[in-house]
């Protein structure tokens, strides 16, 4: 049978608010479970640390990028050398800021796309940096091992004097489980009810479900089905 114009107007406007609802539930829901990444660029090169034995150097600034949907993603990078900016590139899937001239000394590299950022140090010209190995570090810190024996093993009575006085607090709690009559108090169990993680309840919040939408527009069209039937 077909339903009147009245009839027809209202589920057409029921759907067009039910459908939007659903997909709009659907994309939390995959959101959710897929757990997306969020937006990153990385500076592929030149690495950390990296030393350039001739000054002026001419290098290539080499980015990753990742954009994701569920930030404002990263379409343009700039790139700053030592807090000036250097240039701006589009770049949403990866890109290279080529023939960047940079001069003798330590410079700091640094790439901002909006949703993140990294940073890298370089070395042009001159002697590289050396690099700490720890051995003096290592050898001073035995000797301050040594004292720090010395001196634990002065604390040690100390220590084990407390560990009694727990034991004792631990034998008195453990005993209260009888009372002046015998019976059992049910000390562990009080201890049990006691513990606010014991007896708490945790709820896992869901998305629902988008047919839920859609059935909620199927029960807004009831009343019309039935009085065209009529």
């Amino acid at each position: 049978m077909r339903l009147p114009f009245a009839s027809r107007v209202r589920f057409f406007a029921a759907l067009a608010l039910a459908v939007p609802a659903a997909m709009a539930i659907s994309v939390a829901a995959q959101a959710e479970t897929t757990g997306e990444e969020p937006s990153m660029v990385y500076i592929l090169s030149p690495s950390e640390g990296e030393h350039f034995p001739d000054a002026p150097a001419t290098i290539d600034v080499e980015l990753s990028v990742w954009s994701s949907w569920v930030d404002e993603g990263i379409d343009e990078v700039e790139l700053y050398i030592d807090g000036a900016l250097i240039a701006t590139q589009s770049c949403s899937s990866g890109c290279t800021f080529e023939g960047i001239v940079v001069e003798e000394g330590e410079h700091l590299i640094h790439v901002d796309g909006g949703a993140d950022t990294d940073s890298n140090t370089i070395y042009v010209g001159g002697e590289p940096p050396e690099m700490e190995t720890g051995e003096e570090d290592t050898t001073g810190g035995e000797e301050d091992t040594t004292g720090g024996e010395e001196e634990e093993s002065g604390a040690e009575d100390t220590t084990g004097g407390e560990e009694e006085e727990s034991g004792g607090e631990g034998e008195e709690e453990s005993a209260g489980g009888e009372d002046e009559y015998g019976e059992d108090t049910g000390g562990a169990a009080n201890d049990e009810m006691g513990d606010p993680a014991s007896r708490g309840c945790s709820a896992n919040g869901e998305v629902p479900a988008p047919w839920i939408a859609l059935g909620f527009a199927c029960l807004l069209l009831i009343p019309a089905w039935r009085r065209g039937e009529g």
